[in-house]
């Protein structure tokens, strides 16, 4: 088992090499910042401004900062145990996340494994999937209507104009399948066929977004009077600590990170 996964390794790897020259990493420092920052504000970014409401100021800054060490000694195990693979002494070859959970444990605890590596892997893409489809069905808005099929209630085509839209999300509580998300799937889909190095250049351009917003947010803050009794020491709920995990699952992006 151990010398043929060893074999897959390697032959992946030079598969690998062979679209690249002389094994270089293609990821480099600004895309490695481009994407860590880009896994980091996740969907917990927009859940963030209420739990600081929520927890106190004081008691959510700990909390964020035992999960900045947490996932720091993470991805320390993670990187330390790719070396251990045979023949990856320098990350020469490349070792994926399962493949370490297939040299280390039993198959049985592979699919185990396997199986909540996919849970989590989905349960922060919808996060981010049904953000990034309402903010294109609120953009649209401004160009006139959103659309979508209505799954329920009252199934069928309908288009929602600037003044009939939800405050929190454009369709309210109805079940839809937008445009916002159609257009979301035509553009992400061919990228899921790529390597992480083949498409950084997405991640650098979703960090100069990321920039600019924030800068804009910053500047409409300043203009809002600061309201201090919101933000309290200490919180009487942490409800929403929870969402500030999915900013910390990077982690599971390291081993692909690292390859590139």
């Amino acid at each position: 088992m151990q010398v043929n996964l060893d074999s897959q390794i390697e032959a992946r790897s030079r598969r690998q090499r062979s679209s690249k020259n002389d094994n270089d990493k293609v990821i480099g420092l600004w895309g490695s910042i481009a994407l860590l920052v880009n896994n980091i504000t996740g969907p917990g970014l927009v859940i963030l401004p209420l739990a600081f409401q929520t927890t106190g100021y004081a008691g959510l800054t700990l909390i964020i900062t035992l999960y900045t060490l947490m996932s720091l000694v993470c991805i320390f195990f993670v990187a330390e145990t790719m070396t251990r693979i045979p023949g990856n002494e320098r990350f020469q070859n490349s070792v994926e996340f399962m493949d370490l959970v297939r040299t280390y444990f039993s198959p049985r605890v592979h699919l185990v494994v396997l199986a909540l590596f996919l849970v989590s892997c989905v349960g922060t893409n919808i996060g981010n999937i049904v953000e990034s489809a309402q903010t294109i069905d609120e953009a649209m808005l401004a160009f006139g209507s959103a659309c979508a099929l209505r799954l329920s209630p009252h199934p069928g085509f309908t288009c929602i104009t600037k003044e009939e839209a939800s405050s929190d999300s454009v369709f309210g509580n109805d079940w839809v399948i937008s445009v916002g998300l159609l257009i979301l799937v035509v553009v992400t889909i061919p990228l899921g066929f790529l390597n992480l190095g083949d498409n950084i250049y997405i991640q650098h351009g979703a960090f100069l977004g990321l920039l600019i917003i924030s800068l804009v947010w910053s500047i409409y803050f300043l203009t809002l009077d600061i309201h201090t009794e919101n933000l309290p020491a200490i919180g009487a709920s942490g409800s929403s600590i929870g969402f500030l995990l999915f900013n910390f699952s990077f982690v599971l992006t390291v081993p692909a990170w690292i390859n590139e």
